[in-house]
């Protein structure tokens, strides 16, 4: 088990080491300031109720595997299994994956886990899930990218599926036709019936808008599978990591009576822009292609999003995505990814197949009963 800074920094380096960027091309590791953020107690306020601990399997000197174990005191305060397993990498190699998620068990046993769930990194407020579908394609910022193997390495360490993930792809020249015939002259009716207002999020104070959303997020999502419940200091941090990566009109607020009862928030999707360099690090130059792909990005990625449960059978989801949709073009963006959405999440799922969504990506959840 590592300790310290120096531990935390060798468990955030290993994946280099772990994999072969040149072997995996649609492989681009998250950035390592933002990993070493996320897994700092001292930075990341989700440590006050929640304790993490840290293995990297080795032979002679070289890194084969890592992986976290996480006691989420969120998911106990809430009634559920405070066990979790997250930032899981590893060769192909049964027996080093084994090895890794006995040592995650025998640590959360002792603080009395029944089990783990993951991977989730560290919950699942963040990014998390093993790719079980779709290698093929390019991984898109904030998403996790692993080799075919894992998923066998997964299951055979003894984990069994919990949920599956679905990242939709929309074409958006294809689907605004399609929205326009099916569905442009009923927006603005919808909208004026529900006395619905559709407009762009102030993401100029974006501090300030993230906290007006914290509520509808917190409320709206309380019930879904898996979520870990999100404090506003929590909250307050994600946005801080965030800010730096939203574009100014990367928000879309749906609000009744002057109160925001959903919202949208957009992001492009920087790993196009920084895949000449998957070092995981800003400098020298990661740091400018990601503020180019600021201002214009023919890819984007839906990150957070949220509605109201009482408003969902007003028509809000469908709302936003149309405005999302109809304003792409203005700022050069043809491709929207909408994840991560849960299998069966029935209404969101349906709204975009109907405006001719393309699943065309999954991650697995898996679990392990101790």
């Amino acid at each position: 088990m590592l300790e310290g800074a120096s531990g935390l920094r060798r468990f955030v380096n290993a994946p280099w080491k772990i994999l072969d960027t040149a072997a995996y091309p649609h492989w681009i590791p998250p950035l390592r300031i933002s990993t070493r953020s996320n897994l700092d107690p001292g930075a990341n306020p989700f440590f006050k109720n929640a304790e993490r601990a840290l293995f990297l399997a080795e032979e002679g000197g070289r890194p084969l595997g890592r992986i976290a174990a996480i006691r989420n005191g969120w998911l106990a305060d809430a009634g559920q299994d405070p066990g979790i397993f997250g930032l899981f990498e590893c060769m192909d190699r049964q027996d080093v994956a084994s090895g890794l998620f006995d040592a995650a068990e025998a640590w959360l046993r002792e603080r009395g886990c029944r089990g783990m769930l993951g991977p989730w990194n560290p919950s699942s407020n963040y990014d998390g899930g093993i790719l079980v579908d779709g290698f093929e394609h390019p991984q898109t910022f904030f998403t996790a990218w692993n080799p075919e193997y894992y998923p066998r390495l997964v299951e055979g360490a003894g984990c069994t599926k919990a949920k599956d993930l679905l990242a939709w792809h929309v074409d958006i020249p294809r689907a605004v036709r399609g929205v326009d015939e099916r569905f442009g002259h009923l927006a603005e009716a919808m909208a004026a019936r529900s006395r619905l207002d559709v407009s762009a999020a102030d993401l100029r104070d974006f501090e300030g808008t993230m906290r007006r959303c914290w509520p509808v997020y917190a409320e709206c999502w309380k019930d879904n599978w898996g979520f870990c419940p999100i404090g506003l200091e929590e909250w307050s941090y994600l946005a801080k990591e965030l800010k730096p990566l939203v574009v100014a009109a990367g928000g879309i607020q749906v609000r009744f009576e002057g109160e925001i009862v959903g919202f949208l928030l957009i992001m492009a999707d920087f790993n196009r822009a920084i895949q000449k360099d998957r070092s995981g690090r800003l400098l020298p130059l990661n740091w400018l292609r990601i503020l180019r792909a600021q201002t214009r990005s023919p890819w984007v990625r839906t990150i957070l999003a949220g509605v109201l449960p009482e408003f969902r059978r007003k028509g809000v989801l469908s709302l936003m995505l149309y405005a999302a949709l109809k304003g792409a073009d203005r700022y050069g963006v043809k491709h929207i990814e909408a994840s991560w959405v849960l299998e069966d999440n029935v209404q969101m799922n349906s709204i975009l197949e109907a405006v001719d969504g393309d699943p065309y990506r999954t991650w697995r959840i898996y679990e392990r009963r101790f």
